[in-house]
């Protein structure tokens, strides 16, 4: 430990950087169950066809009700996966320099674990890789995101609808190119996620036993 800094000072800010890296890795872990939660209603519930038709609805004072049903939907189906997308790429960014900073702060202090929480952050820079939209930053390219709005998934299932509507059943490469998309790399990202929360947690671990090691030394009466 570097004399300069006092134990308490640095175990509390080693404490707080720790609440803020459960907390930004709990809203990207909410992020990617709310996008996966979207595509399962959207597959499962067929739910693509009923939005498309608010317009018809609207058409007959009878389907009025189906009109309501249809663009609440639409309108919670929107909205939750923009939001989980904004929050997800801002936690991820914050996440980033969370633990950056938090390997700074241990080689700083001289605790144990650096290792760690240098394997951590980058680590991190992969989250933040595979959250960023590539899709949108890079257009026309061919790199993607995991995270996904309403419009990109929708587009996917209509395509692969069309095929079933042609009379034509969608190939193994379709449908493996489609799930391995919308579950798949998401999921990619969560054990990417998983990982780095565990390199972290070593390195927290081996501090935490040096504090234990170190605090009966500190604690010395002083004659």
């Amino acid at each position: 430990m570097n004399p300069t800094i006092e134990t308490n000072e640095f175990l509390t800010a080693m404490k707080s950087l720790k609440r803020a890296k459960n907390f930004f890795s709990l809203l990207i872990i909410l992020a990617l169950l709310v996008q996966a939660a979207g595509f399962i209603v959207l597959y499962t519930c067929d739910a693509h066809p009923v939005v498309d038709e608010i317009n018809n609805y609207m058409k007959s004072p009878a389907n009025m009700e189906l009109c309501n049903q249809a663009r609440c939907w639409q309108n919670v189906l929107i909205w939750g996966f923009m939001v989980s997308k904004l929050v997800a790429v801002l936690s991820a960014v914050l996440l980033v320099l969370i633990i950056g900073y938090t390997g700074v702060v241990a080689l700083v202090g001289g605790g144990k674990g650096v290792q760690y929480f240098v394997s951590a952050f980058l680590w991190s820079l992969l989250v933040l890789a595979l959250l960023s939209p590539w899709q949108e930053i890079l257009r026309g390219g061919l790199f993607s995101g995991a995270l996904y709005n309403l419009q990109e998934l929708r587009v996917c299932m209509q395509n692969i609808d069309l095929l079933r509507a042609g009379g034509e059943k969608p190939g193994i490469i379709e449908q493996t190119r489609f799930f391995a998309r919308f579950l798949g790399y998401p999921l990619v990202s969560f054990m990417v996620l998983i990982t780095m929360l565990v390199r972290y947690a070593r390195g927290y671990r081996q501090l935490a036993q040096q504090q234990k090691v170190s605090k009966p030394a500190t604690s010395a009466p002083q004659i």
